[in-house]
């Protein structure tokens, strides 16, 4: 159970609402959530982004800190790790080339994911900006990003104690080394 200062009141919504509902009717002053809701999308004139050129302000962020938000983790049980030690290392490598052959797939014009205009340019626009792996995986490459997080969660009380580095990934993940 996390324990927040009294200051934070937390509850839970009812059920006959929906965050959406909430939001457009005042009961909810924000919502931070990965997609728009429903009440911003048909345009309830009282619902805005709080940033809106969202895109330019997350540019910006990231070329003063170097941080581009982690979107998603994995976890695996300890237990499972402890009696299968290749479990971590080979799930990782799973993932990275996953990612090798999408992001492949992102610079090819003939095998557009989406129809958007102009997608081949934002993604090489993007590699200019942030580098070519910005949706970097493992613990070297998002130390600086994974330190921030871990601060952040402690000092905002969303953890109990300062987590290492060390806690929280295997370090067989660390290096990855070919045979």
């Amino acid at each position: 159970m996390v324990k927040l200062p009294p200051e934070i009141d937390i509850q839970d919504i009812p059920e006959h609402r929906a965050l959406s509902q909430m939001l457009e009717s005042g009961d909810l002053d924000g919502l931070f959530s990965a997609r728009a809701p429903s009440c911003f999308l048909r345009g309830a004139p009282n619902v805005r982004r709080l940033f809106p050129d969202y895109p330019a302000t997350e540019e910006a962020y990231f070329r003063k800190t170097g941080i581009f938000p982690i979107m998603h983790a994995v976890g695996i049980r300890r237990s499972l790790v402890e009696k299968h030690p290749w479990l971590a290392v080979s799930v990782y490598k799973a993932f990275l080339k996953a990612k090798e052959l999408c992001m492949h797939e992102l610079g090819q014009i003939g095998h557009l994911a989406t129809s958007l205009p102009w997608s081949v340019a934002e993604y090489d626009r993007l590699r200019k900006v942030m580098g070519e792996d910005f949706w970097s995986y493992g613990v070297a490459s998002n130390r600086h990003v994974l330190e921030t997080l871990a601060r952040y969660s402690y000092d905002q009380a969303l953890s109990i104690r300062q987590l290492s580095i060390d806690e929280m990934f295997v370090p067989s993940t660390y290096d990855l080394s070919k045979i």
